[in-house]
C-alpha cells in the first residue's frame, strides 16, 4: 500500500482501488466513491 502512495505521489499517476477498509481507502484516496448492492450511494473528498 505505501508503494502504490508513492507511485500515486511521485509520478502524479491515478488508479482504481477496491477495499472495504475506508482508513486504507482514505490514506491513498483523493475522492472516495461509496457503492452498496451495485449502486454508487455517495461520492466525496477525502481532504
Amino acid at each position: 500500500v505505501n508503494l502504490l502512495h508513492e507511485l500515486q505521489l511521485d509520478r502524479g499517476s491515478a488508479y482504481l482501488f477496491i477495499a472495504h477498509d475506508l482508513a486504507v481507502v482514505g490514506y491513498l484516496a483523493d475522492v472516495i466513491a461509496v457503492i452498496y448492492l451495485g449502486r454508487l450511494m455517495e461520492v466525496g473528498r477525502t481532504r
